[in-house]
């Protein structure tokens, strides 16, 4: 879970991020001893998908340290701060989603 993928705009690079990012939500899921979620998190995976093609690009670095930070809560045995963790990437990956689909609307839309 701790190769990271480089960083860069190309489609292999984002293929080799969103096959990591993919197998690092589902190892934690099934980590969790949950099944319902693993379950859940592997329903998402097309949506999940798509959330990464629109997302703000660059953003890999941002959730490679997010990741970082889930997965030594996590080997410390510390669940709230690996669930605290983790909400915040959940909420920090929303907003930069929702910036970059603002300003993709912006420069999207014509000039009257």
């Amino acid at each position: 879970m701790r190769r990271h993928p480089d960083t860069g705009n190309s489609y292999a690079v984002y293929r080799r991020f969103a096959l990591l990012d993919q197998e690092f939500h589902d190892t934690l899921a099934r980590a969790a001893g949950r099944p319902l979620l693993a379950d859940a998190v592997h329903r998402l995976h097309a949506h999940l998908h798509l959330f990464r093609l629109t997302s703000a690009p660059g953003a890999a670095g941002t959730t490679i340290d997010e990741h970082e930070r889930i997965l030594d809560a996590v080997v410390r045995r510390n669940p709230e701060r690996a669930a605290e963790t983790m909400a915040g990437h959940l909420r920090s990956s929303r907003v930069r989603h929702r910036t970059d689909t603002a300003s993709q609307e912006t420069t999207a839309r014509p000039r009257a």
